[in-house]
């Protein structure tokens, strides 16, 4: 079975899985330029913000480290 995530508009993140529920923050480094909101769709390498419309530039860490 796939892992399933709930994002809320305040930056908290559940993943369900196999073992149970995570919780955790987004970073802040992941939420929209524009609004700040957290709940991003990404698809073939747009990232869209779902709140306002706003496409953004998210920089994932393999990006940062050059991988």
């Amino acid at each position: 079975m796939g892992d399933m995530q709930m994002i809320g508009s305040d930056g908290t993140r559940a993943t369900f899985t196999d073992n149970g529920i995570v919780f955790d923050v987004i970073p802040n480094a992941e939420r929209c330029d524009a609004c700040n909101d957290p709940r991003i769709s990404r698809l073939e390498g747009i990232a869209t913000c779902l709140a306002c419309g706003c496409v953004n530039v998210i920089r994932s860490h393999s990006d940062e480290l050059g991988v």
